[in-house]
């Protein structure tokens, strides 16, 4: 049920990352800049003119004009010219446990990149499976994330550690750690690294026939892969 509960909501964070997506009609300058609206009137060879607004309008040039998409998606872009601006982002991922605990996590991450660097807070859920019994580890992971881009482009290998607390639903409340190498590719990315949690044992003994059951937490180390996105 737990695992079915994770996918419920990694599916539903797919549907709201979805949403960080418009239709517009949208005109890309030369300049890299991109003015998204709704096309009004077309001059052929002279000029489009593009509603940004109720009541506002911008005339662009033909040959200031590089192209233009129809009504297409456009993400909310991150780029200019290809290389990174700064200003508020948000990444999703998915991704998969295995070590002392097996399973899945999904995080959202949001706050702000400063040059190369990116400093942000994100939540998530984990579901998971304690390898060292019986035990279900389930929790809503809180954070503080920050990431550094070796590279001002749009692909480049980056290095993420967070640090913060998984509230356990079932399980043990405890620390929440990671850090990661990965490569980020336009807006996807795809990521290697180690995160360690508090898991919970559960040992059960008998005494003068009497049955015990002692409740132990430890940290439990997992390595991680993750595939995931921004916006």
């Amino acid at each position: 049920m737990k695992k079915l509960i994770s996918l419920i909501l990694l599916m539903a964070f797919s549907v709201l990352l979805s949403f960080a997506r418009e239709r517009f009609d949208v005109i890309r300058l030369k300049n890299g800049s991109i003015i998204k609206g709704k096309i009004a009137e077309i001059a052929v060879d002279q000029y489009i003119k593009i509603q940004i607004s109720d009541s506002t309008y911008i005339t662009c040039s033909y040959n200031d004009i590089a192209r233009t998409s129809k009504s297409g998606k456009v993400w909310k872009s991150n780029y200019k010219d290809g290389t990174f601006k700064s200003g508020p982002m948000g990444f999703f991922n998915g991704a998969i446990l295995y070590g002392d605990q097996t399973g899945l996590k999904s995080t959202f991450a949001y706050g702000a990149r400063f040059n190369k660097f990116f400093v942000g807070g994100g939540l998530g859920l984990t579901s998971s499976h304690e390898n060292t019994g019986d035990d279900v580890h389930f929790a809503v992971p809180i954070f503080v994330d920050a990431r550094f881009d070796f590279i001002k482009n749009a692909t480049t290998p980056y290095l993420e550690a967070r640090a913060g607390s998984e509230i356990a639903v079932e399980g043990k409340t405890g620390f929440y750690g990671s850090i990661l190498l990965g490569c980020k590719i336009s807006r996807f990315q795809l990521g290697l690294g180690l995160e360690q949690t508090t898991g919970r044992k559960i040992e059960n003994t008998y005494e003068y026939g009497e049955h015990i059951e002692k409740e132990y937490s430890y940290p439990a180390r997992n390595a991680v892969f993750i595939i995931g996105c921004e916006f």
